[in-house]
């Protein structure tokens, strides 16, 4: 910019703001590359956690499949014990 005596604006020095452009808009554009590498490392984060997610919801299936066998385990016998008791009894 130009200014006068009394300090307002009497022209642009266009060659001297092209530098001042083109330096921002490098920054910018680093700007730009940081975000997108941050978006690509936090989607790469969201799919880690959703397949955890899906190896503790099939861990939480065979532990519940599991406590089903322990208690079939544990009826079982019970249920001997009663049939050994009913054909002692005959």
């Amino acid at each position: 910019m130009r200014y006068n005596a009394e300090g307002k604006t009497e022209g642009v020095r266009y060659e001297e703001l092209t530098p001042v452009l083109v330096a921002l808009a490098q920054q910018q554009q680093a700007a730009i590359s940081a975000l997108q590498a941050r978006v690509t490392a936090q989607e790469e984060q969201l799919n880690m956690q959703a397949q955890q997610l899906a190896e503790v919801a099939a861990l939480k299936q065979q532990f519940a499949e599991l406590q089903a066998l322990k208690r079939s385990m544990q009826t079982e016998p019970a249920e001997i014990q009663a049939s050994d008791a009913l054909l002692a009894m005959r």
